[in-house]
């Protein structure tokens, strides 16, 4: 697919009278545009609420560093953006209710994914982290067909000899210092347990807080700290009683079993476990643009904790107010609705009278 779309790409630079370098970017563009209106969607602001939380998440979705790797990639197209196109529709699509054109379409989407990047099967994992979790919209022809269809991938992959990098197969981070594959080999080659185990934990790491970076720690990069401020808003709020963002959301909003979930609810555990699942991905080395899609759904993630945050927050209700002309024994005047004049509370010193000393 890469050679098919690098052919189409100058197909249309000639056809259009066009510069490669302008298609290149329009491409981008239109990438770019696609990523932010399935956000949005997947989002489904509806709300108040909903709308003061998309404010935090939205700058969370861009500002985040794996957006931004994701967005410098090109082989010439951005397949790790087609990529997160193809999770957030898969999201998008399993909010709505089941529809025939449900399974082909996402079939469609991960095969397309499959053929530009090995990173693609992330796919398949959205749409079984959905399913489990119970979305309508992903049914079991949907997991059925996505399943034969990465088992059919894995497959000709056998067939056709093509090996999955390990280690050594690109350059990676460990600690405060990047090595080249040689260097990875020479060090991590015989026993790579210990350097897999990292990979994984540093590639949720850098989803949570934006350390490690391609592996390495912040003290080898600038404005790591800036980073964190943008991608992880969870430290903005902690009130001293519970926690209620995202972080404390599961032991606050998923009690009672999956059935007693609400459709958010199964969002916001689907989206965790895809990034949990593309952190896994990193076994090898970590790369920014790998993690890219659990990124996407970081920012979901924030989204949904914030909303249930600013509902659990506490609302002025309206105060109860006693009418002037209420006296002892005369009940006419007691109005139990807003009122803009004499509270409750001193109407009921008021007719109670001067406390005297005995």
């Amino acid at each position: 697919m890469r050679y098919l779309q690098a052919r189409w790409l100058l197909g249309v630079a000639e056809a259009g009278g066009l510069t490669c370098n302008t298609v290149f970017r329009s491409v981008h563009v239109l990438l770019l545009v696609l990523l932010v209106s399935l956000f949005v969607l997947a989002a489904d602001v509806r709300t108040w609420v909903d709308l003061a939380a998309f404010s935090v998440a939205f700058p969370v979705f861009i500002g985040i560093h794996t957006f931004v790797a994701m967005l410098q990639e090109a082989f010439p197209v951005n397949h790790y953006a087609e990529v997160g196109i193809c999770v957030l529709a898969v999201l998008v699509l399993a909010q709505r209710p089941p529809r025939p054109y449900v399974a082909p379409v996402i079939c469609a989407l991960l095969a397309f994914a499959l053929s530009v990047i090995e990173s693609g099967a992330i796919v398949w994992v959205t749409v079984i982290c959905c399913a489990v979790v119970g979305m309508r919209g992903i049914t079991r022809a949907t997991v059925m067909s996505t399943t034969v269809l990465i088992a059919a991938y894995l497959v000709m992959r056998h067939a056709l000899d093509i090996a999955t990098p390990g280690i050594g197969g690109h350059g990676s981070g460990f600690g405060a210092t990047f090595y080249s594959p040689e260097e990875l080999v020479q060090r991590f080659g015989d026993h790579p347990a210990g350097f897999m185990a990292y990979n994984v934990a540093g590639g949720l790491a850098s989803l949570l807080f934006s350390e490690p970076r391609q592996g390495v720690t912040a003290s080898r990069w600038r404005g790591a700290t800036m980073s964190s401020i943008r991608s992880s808003p969870s430290t903005w709020f902690r009130p001293s009683r519970r926690p209620r963002c995202w972080s404390g959301y599961g032991a606050t909003h998923l009690r009672g079993g999956r059935a007693a979930w609400s459709d958010r609810n199964r969002l916001f555990v689907a989206v965790c476990g895809v990034m949990v699942a593309n952190a896994a991905l990193t076994v090898a080395h970590i790369k920014d643009e790998i993690i890219s899609p659990g990124g996407l759904c970081y920012a979901i993630a924030v989204f949904i904790a914030v909303a249930a945050l600013v509902e659990s927050l506490p609302r002025r209700g309206p105060a109860v107010c006693v009418d002037n002309g209420a006296v002892a024994g005369d009940d006419r005047g007691a109005v139990d609705v807003p009122c803009r004049r004499r509270p409750l509370r001193a109407a009921i010193r008021r007719l109670q009278g001067p406390q005297r000393l005995g």
